[in-house]
């Protein structure tokens, strides 16, 4: 048995998704008091999901990916279908394993309403207006 079996916790931990990755459908995003190994706490926002018991408190790097996804509200995020798997990272000059976020392999990439301008994305936007 590994850890996370015999001391269950309420938070996906990375070596939760060891063996395989999970594919989830998010419930919401909350704000939540999080404790610190020193005592102290601070809000952080949090996944929930639909169908797990754990929930995913998001760091900067997974908010990002979200936001790529499925657009920058967060209040958009809801029954959207998500994939968590485990991968490493870089933490001063230790590696450490973190869990990520993608589209599970056979989703599409959502259509979006804040989608860049045609001139954003290299094409040619003319602005000339006749006098």
């Amino acid at each position: 048995m590994e850890e996370h079996e015999v001391y269950p916790t309420k938070y996906f931990k990375a070596e939760m998704l060891r063996d395989e990755p999970r594919t989830l459908v998010i419930n919401a995003m909350a704000m939540e008091a999080i404790s610190s190994p020193d005592g102290s706490s601070e809000d952080k926002p949090v996944l929930s999901f639909k169908d797990a018991d754990q929930r995913l408190v998001l760091n900067k790097t997974n908010w990002k990916n979200l936001a790529k996804l499925f657009g920058r509200n967060s209040d958009d995020w809801g029954s959207c279908r998500i994939e968590l798997f485990q991968t490493t990272t870089s933490l001063g000059s230790d590696t450490v394993d973190c869990v990520r976020l993608r589209l599970p392999e056979d989703e599409k990439p959502p259509q979006r309403g804040d989608e860049p301008l045609e001139d954003d994305k290299g094409g040619d936007f003319n602005d000339e207006v006749p006098i």
